[in-house]
């Protein structure tokens, strides 16, 4: 099975109490976010099982990462196109939206909200038709943009959210591998003799424990910078299309490096 020790690691350091966590898993998710049925998967049940049996904290973490289900099986069903996956990119906001506004309105506050990696980058993607692909790297794209753009509503509604930039982390790992001390950000690493501490996927979608040392990183630095502001920042683009960094992504850069010296040296 793969392993979340990286991730886990960080949130045991936050010494936060946390009441409930509404994801699948603390892998890049296969959650599904509407309520679309009552599978264990559904992130929507999930919510409403805790509200029945459970009392909401104002002072509880409450984590969501989810959403990836929605945009894959969009992507793998039987006349997939690039229309049907961007549908569901739409639908997953939409619920997501609205499992957190249960829990708010039922009195949490503190919200912890991963957004989604390029999932066209995942090996799950590999055997899809390119425009498949493209659709998929699109919708990741604009779930990012939209995931941006619901937390300050949030906000202003009073909650205490703060959002971890995936996009970015996987971003970074995917361009800089051996910076992570990454050989292959390609395939997994499962039913393999290679170290799996060397590879960025573990199985087709969910990372190995140094992928997820280094989402956990990225959490435990949004969580205890004093600032809410790395949800806002695109190290994926400054990466990706700039070799010379704007003014206001100097911060980043220092936060990008910070996090490739730690995991250089972070050992399993």
């Amino acid at each position: 099975m793969n392993s979340s020790r990286g991730f886990l690691a960080y949130r045991r350091q936050l010494h936060i109490h946390q009441a409930a966590a509404i994801t699948h898993s603390v892998a890049p998710p296969r959650a599904r976010a509407p309520p679309t049925s009552v599978s264990p998967d559904n992130m929507y049940m999930q919510v409403q099982d805790y509200l029945t049996a459970h009392s909401t904290s104002s002072s509880a973490l409450y984590t969501f990462w989810g959403g990836a289900n929605d945009l894959l099986n969009a992507a793998t069903a039987t006349g997939a196109s690039a229309q049907s996956v961007a549908a569901a990119e739409k639908v997953a906001i939409f619920f997501l939206e609205i499992e957190m506004g249960a829990l708010f309105n039922a009195g949490a506050r503190q919200f912890l909200w991963l957004d989604l990696p390029p999932l066209q980058a995942t090996p799950e993607a590999r055997s899809l038709s390119p425009d498949i692909v493209n659709a998929l790297a699109t919708a990741s794209s604009t779930f990012r943009a939209d995931w941006l753009a619901v937390i300050p509503q949030f906000r202003s509604a009073g909650a205490t959210i703060t959002g971890v930039d995936v996009y970015s982390a996987f971003n970074l790992a995917l361009n800089y591998p051996s910076a992570l001390g990454l050989t292959n950000v390609t395939d997994p690493s499962q039913g393999t003799s290679a170290n799996p501490d060397q590879y960025l996927f573990w199985d087709n979608l969910h990372p190995t424990t140094r992928g997820h040392t280094l989402v956990g990183f990225y959490a435990y630095q949004a969580l205890t910078s004093g600032t809410q502001a790395r949800a806002d920042f695109s190290s994926a683009d400054l990466f990706a299309t700039s070799s010379v960094p704007e003014s206001s992504s100097a911060l980043l850069i220092c936060f990008g490096l910070a996090g490739i010296v730690f995991l250089k040296n972070w050992r399993r």
